[in-house]
Parts: C-alpha cells; sequence; structure tokens
C-alpha cells in the first residue's frame, strides 16, 4: 500500500509540471459518459445528484452481481437511479432493503428465512 501511495504522490507532483498528466488523471465528466440517446438505460435522471452517480452505479453493480443471493429480480440502472432519487420509499429499494437484511440474519445465524410466507422465523 505504501509503494502505491509513494507512485501516487510521484504522479501528483509530475502532473503539477504536465497540464496534460493532470487532465488524464481526473475522472471522466458525466457529459463524456452519456451513451446514444436511443439507450434509456445510459441516461441519468434530471432529478439525481451528478455527483453520487458514480457511487450509485458501483452499489447497481454490486447488486446485480449478487442478486441470486438476494434473490432479486432484475432492474435496470436507470430504475434503481430513479428510485434513488424520489423522496418517498419505492418497492424496489424496500425489497433490496428486505434482502440484504434477510441474507444477513442468515449469515449471522439470528433466523432462517421462510420458504413459505414473508418474516423471519427465531432460531431454535
Amino acid at each position: 500500500a505504501s509503494a502505491r501511495r509513494k507512485r501516487r504522490r510521484q504522479l501528483l507532483r509530475e502532473s503539477m509540471d504536465n497540464p496534460s498528466l493532470a487532465r488524464a488523471m481526473r475522472p471522466p465528466s458525466l457529459d463524456s459518459l452519456a451513451g446514444p440517446d436511443h439507450l434509456v438505460a445510459s441516461v441519468v435522471p434530471s432529478s439525481f445528484p451528478p455527483e453520487l452517480v458514480y457511487r450509485a452505479l458501483s452499489s447497481y453493480a454490486l447488486l446485480r452481481t449478487m442478486s441470486l443471493q438476494l434473490n432479486i429480480s432484475p432492474f435496470t440502472p436507470q430504475a434503481f437511479l430513479r428510485a434513488l432519487a424520489l423522496p418517498v420509499p419505492t418497492k424496489l429499494l424496500g425489497t433490496i432493503h428486505s434482502q440484504i437484511l434477510r441474507l444477513l440474519y442468515e449469515n449471522r445465524n439470528l433466523g432462517s428465512y421462510l420458504t413459505r410466507g414473508d418474516g423471519i422465523r427465531a432460531s431454535k
């Protein structure tokens, strides 16, 4: 980890002298990542804060990777971003929240998932 920090410091020092290197080290802007207009999932909802898009999409990627363990249906990135931007609770976020809690309870042996019906049954 310290070698990476030293290399990063060295690159930062070099970037002060070289403007093109400084531009290359900056994260890309949202406008440069915009895809074709006909791809609905490439459009970021206008109500979503631009500075949080990368974090939200990394959360989306994690949820999609763990969708089998979480037992959640597929959903688009745009649906996820819209659900996060809404000021009221949504079914999508409620499902994600409850499934994550169920997985955590199961891994901590605090209960077991009922296959029929909803809820958590106390362990014996």
